[in-house]
């Protein structure tokens, strides 16, 4: 089943369990939290996890920075994020953890906010397998680098490296490796000198340091661009492929509908073409630390530089952030914006676009 097909049924099951106890979705009474032990019905169990088990997985696993920061979050009291994994304590449940789809959404939605829907869409279509036993191998997970098992309905691996969203032409902050069956976590959690060249590209305004999505999508562009392993239109795709994804690229760009059908479209298109993956990863961080009201010279949104470092170095979440109200419409713009910038750095402005590059 393809990715668009998978998160249309099973959107579809969500709704119709909408209001009543779901099977596929993890319960708070359904999980024994004795460290590692499944479920009665030898499901995914709660596994206990310490502040510096947390760390490891945000540091190796868990290389997104908003989810990274998320899994770090240690008030397991209110249950804001557990960990989860299918194996007992014997089979070190650390290396194969996965998190629920029903929390990580309520995460995004707090507040009465939407950005819910697009975490749910990238769990479900780029987290879909993990490491398993290692002997079985499911179709949808077939080269998928060593994660051969698809997960139990209702969870998402939090392996990233390993896993279909990890693609070329990453950034290099959080993770390391040439090629795609060599990512990693990046030594220490964090490469710093990686994170200068997202840094350097800063502005000051009032007398602190802000990065701009077009700036962001100057970066996207270099990263991508100088990866020979990068797949993006006019480089390492056919001719054919190329039209094909430039043609769906503008459409997503002029045409982007619903965030639920945008984010599946994104997704399908990102194997493809890892500047628009690269586009909807850093459109979620400029989501999450866009600073209200606050406009650059040019009108851009922006985000606090410090706010940013602390996501990715420290996977801390911005101050305030119980309050904020994040908006799925808000992620499509910023991806979008993003995805402008980085082609306009690129210089690769092509009909049916019409893309407006203001030069400095």
């Amino acid at each position: 089943m393809s990715s668009r097909r998978r998160v249309a049924a099973y959107l579809t099951v969500l709704a119709a369990c909408a209001g009543v106890a779901c099977a596929a979705q993890p319960a708070d009474d359904e999980t024994d939290v004795a460290k590692g032990n499944a479920t009665a019905n030898d499901g995914p169990g709660e596994i206990r996890v310490t502040t510096a088990d947390r760390d490891t997985i945000a540091r190796e696993k868990s290389t997104c920075p908003f989810i990274g920061a998320v899994v770090k979050l240690e008030n397991v009291a209110q249950r804001i994020f557990p960990i989860f994994s299918t194996r007992d304590a014997n089979g070190r449940p650390l290396e194969d953890p996965l998190g629920s789809i029903a929390k990580i959404r309520d995460f995004g939605n707090q507040n009465g906010g939407t950005l819910g829907i697009v975490l749910e869409t990238f769990a479900l279509t780029n987290h879909l397998c993990m490491h398993g036993d290692g002997q079985t191998i499911d179709k949808a997970c077939k080269d998928k680098q060593g994660l051969t098992a698809e997960v139990p309905k209702g969870y998402f691996s939090l392996d990233f490296p390993h896993s279909q969203g990890a693609h070329a032409g990453h950034s290099g902050i959080l993770i390391s490796g040439a090629t795609k069956n060599q990512f990693r976590g990046a030594d220490n959690g964090f490469d710093a000198g990686k994170f200068k060249g997202l840094s350097d590209r800063a502005e000051d305004i009032g007398g602190e340091l802000y990065l701009t999505r077009s700036a962001i999508g100057a970066y996207v562009w270099a990263n991508v661009s100088t990866d020979p392993q990068a797949k993006y239109i006019g480089h390492n795709l056919t001719e054919a492929v190329s039209a094909d994804i430039k043609a769906k690229v503008a459409a997503l760009v002029l045409n982007p509908g619903d965030p639920r059908d945008f984010a599946a479209r994104l997704v399908a298109i990102s194997e493809a073409d890892h500047i628009a993956g690269s586009a909807g990863e850093f459109g979620l961080l400029m989501t999450v630390l866009e600073v209200p009201g606050l406009r650059s010279d040019k009108g851009e949104p922006v985000v606090k530089l410090s706010d940013v470092r602390a996501m990715f170095e420290k996977k801390q979440l911005p101050a305030g952030w119980q309050d904020r109200k994040w908006s799925a419409v808000a992620w499509v713009g910023h991806t979008t914006g993003i995805l402008k910038g980085a082609e306009c750095a690129g210089g690769r402005i092509f009909d049916p676009l019409h893309l407006v590059c203001k030069k400095p």
